[in-house]
């Protein structure tokens, strides 16, 4: 299965390369607890785009209300714009 992010695209990223810093990677993995996002990640990668949406929230226990009258003021076709306040800012997008 396919990492999302792996050791070498943190050094590539962090111009680690020349240090030769494999354990600095490692640690910037476990600090961000990117193993757990690679996880995540290969439980829902073989979905189509709604399917992986929704393996991805359940994985990760997140639900979400939205009332009849909130959904009809978003429209069928076309884009929208979206005002949240919330700690999940992230899922947004």
């Amino acid at each position: 299965m396919e990492n999302l992010v792996n050791k070498e695209d943190i050094m590539q990223a962090a111009n680690l390369k020349k240090f030769g810093a494999d354990r600095v990677a490692t640690l910037i993995m476990k600090t961000l607890r990117l193993e757990r996002v690679n996880s995540v990640y290969q439980k829902a990668q073989s979905s189509s785009s709604l399917e992986f949406i929704d393996k991805v929230f359940a994985e990760l226990n997140i639900k979400f209300e939205v009332s009849e009258k909130d959904l009809a003021n978003i429209p069928k076709t076309g884009a929208f714009i979206t005002v949240s306040n919330h700690p999940y800012g992230g899922i947004d997008g």
